[in-house]
């Protein structure tokens, strides 16, 4: 019987500060490593610590013979010089300094771990895994990377690019015919969602999942660690950045940080949803609030339309909400009416409609109360004559 393991220890300062100047390329430039106290090491620590505690978590349910860490930065590093090479290639080029073993099947699997993590794509770490969450990575791979096999796939003879690229892990920006081009952001944003779609807000940790609808649990996905993003513009000459963007497009980061003013900022509900959305999901420590809230709250984006050119890539998630938006039911008739209150056509509308419905009660009662008193005063009998 196997013996239970320990839970990973809490990191350091020195693991989460070695783990940005990993992340930003620092650590490859001598003497120009960001200390503790630097800025950007503040901001980074939300994500930094979620980095490590799912390194050492996995590691540890598979070997505690590695240095979690250490092998990050080996495959941050390697990737980042090589962003085409194939899994295979550096499983082998790897393979002699694993501990006596730890073959090619623990090489590939770790590193595939460790990369979803870089990226903040979960699906990533099974996509060759034969599950049903990601058959269809393999099959679109298959059907776009021909000679190659499922076979060479699943041994890892494809690319990081092709399995988040060709593998449909991430969103591809689309050449849309549909005639909606622009949503207006006072028509569509979590207090929209939330009051009127009847969904929950849901963190996530899977940039992929950004502004997802889970039917089934009724939640809205939406990406918590957007600091990741936030850091990448001032170190956008390092290597890491550079391979991050060469997997996930820069253009569909940018748009990922643009969203969340739109969905929360733009309004004064949206700013009360966002900050109930933190206290409804505590897997978002208070720790991890400043740059979300920064985004969400005051960012104060120009941005107050949801539109087809600046939002290429989560466009058809754009056109999944207002679609969920407008399928709901509202509950009562003045619910109807606040629905679409942000629609002029419909708004301006209903509400002269509802006036003049009151006025006509009104005038109709006017009516009724004047002649019940005509009538009164018609069947009150008159004084009786008196006789002389």
């Amino acid at each position: 019987m196997s013996s239970a393991r320990s839970p990973p220890r809490a990191p350091s300062e020195a693991d989460l500060v070695k783990l940005v100047n990993i992340i930003t390329g620092r650590d490859r430039i001598p003497g120009q490593s960001l200390p503790a106290a630097h800025i950007i090491v503040e901001q980074l620590k939300p994500f930094s610590k979620w980095l490590y505690h799912h390194l050492q978590y996995n590691l540890q349910l598979q070997s505690q013979r590695l240095d979690a860490v250490e092998w990050f930065q080996k495959i941050v590093h390697y990737f980042s010089d090589y962003p085409d090479a194939r899994i295979s290639t550096f499983v082998q080029a790897e393979q002699s300094s694993l501990p006596e073993g730890l073959g090619p099947g623990f090489m590939r699997q770790y590193t595939l771990e460790c990369l979803s993590f870089w990226l903040t794509i979960d699906r990533l770490q099974r996509a060759l895994d034969d599950v049903q969450e990601t058959q269809f990575v393999i099959k679109n791979c298959v059907a776009d990377l021909q000679p190659r096999s499922e076979g060479n796939i699943r041994a890892g003879d494809v690319s990081v690019k092709e399995l988040v690229y060709n593998g449909r892990l991430v969103l591809h920006a689309g050449t849309y015919t549909d005639p909606l081009k622009r949503i207006h952001g006072a028509a569509l944003n979590v207090h929209k969602l939330v009051k009127f779609g009847r969904l929950k807000v849901k963190w996530t940790s899977d940039i992929s999942q950004h502004m997802v609808i889970v039917e089934a649990e009724k939640e809205l996905l939406l990406f918590y660690l957007p600091c990741l993003l936030t850091v990448q513009d001032a170190f956008s000459s390092s290597k890491p950045i550079q391979a991050f963007r060469h997997y996930v497009p820069e253009q569909l980061t940018g748009e990922i940080r643009r969203s969340y003013w739109l969905l929360f900022g733009s309004s004064r509900r949206g700013r009360k949803s966002f900050r109930r959305a933190l206290k409804a999901d505590r897997e978002v420590k208070p720790v991890d609030e400043d740059v979300l809230h920064n985004l969400c709250v005051h960012n104060n984006e120009l941005d107050t339309v949801w539109s087809r050119d600046k939002f290429g890539y989560l466009w058809p998630r754009i056109l999944e909400l207002k679609s969920h938006l407008d399928s709901s039911e509202p509950e009562s008739w003045w619910g109807l009416i606040w629905h679409d209150k942000s629609q002029p056509y419909v708004f301006v509308p209903a509400i002269i409609s509802g006036m003049l419905f009151i006025l006509a009660l009104a005038s109709t009662a006017a009516t009724i109360a004047q002649t019940w008193k005509t009538f009164q005063v018609s069947a009150t009998p008159g004084p009786a004559p008196t006789s002389r």
